[in-house]
């Protein structure tokens, strides 16, 4: 059980910033919200977009789901290269997971914009920036930037993990092993954070 002292008070209308990061003259500010509230398995962060920041490249997220509310301004919705539209204040959108949820929120406009993102929890996560082919891998140590490379399959001799039938010897071997135990790095776990 979480006791009452360990919970900060925070205000969702008047947040004091966790971070401030500019770029090219644009900034973007942000405040973690559910884990100081007590959260465990969820997450939530708001967001302030000044004119042309951007939250995060086009991405998705491989176990996490997120759901976005625009509290304010007309935030820009990217969904893919060519896909994108306006939203307008109290606008709700869902990303699943997987490439169905592909997202990008950046503030096209001439004034700022908030949105809160919330989203489920579960770590350890893998999200691949479909842009510039590169994965972020977030645990609760942090998150690291990878380059994305095609999947490594298992050779035609390998046999499903529940199978009594050996799988190929030699290289191929040690790859199917290493395969295996980065899937279960990266499956749905119980520990909490969120990017």
């Amino acid at each position: 059980m979480i006791s009452l002292a360990s919970i900060i008070a925070m205000n969702l209308l008047e947040p004091t910033w966790d971070a401030e990061v500019g770029d090219r003259g644009s900034v973007l500010r942000a405040i973690r919200l559910a884990q100081p509230a007590g959260a465990e398995r969820l997450a939530a962060n708001l967001y302030e977009l000044e004119p042309g920041a951007i939250v995060s490249p086009l991405h998705f997220h491989h176990t996490n789901e997120e759901l976005l509310f625009v509290m304010s301004g007309t935030p820009t919705l990217r969904r893919g290269p060519e896909q994108e539209r306006v939203l307008e204040p109290g606008e709700v959108v869902a990303f699943p997971s997987g490439p169905k949820g592909t997202h990008q929120i950046l503030n096209r406009s001439e004034t700022p914009v908030r949105v809160l993102i919330c989203a489920t929890n579960h770590l350890p996560e893998v999200a691949e920036q479909v842009e510039n082919e590169t994965l972020a891998v977030i645990t609760t140590a942090g998150l690291r930037l990878l380059p994305d490379s095609p999947p490594i399959t298992a050779p035609r001799t390998a046999r499903s993990r529940t199978s009594s039938q050996p799988i190929a010897d030699g290289p191929q071997r040690a790859e199917v092993r290493f395969r295996a135990r980065a899937l279960d790095l990266v499956s749905p776990s119980s520990i909490p954070t969120m990017m």
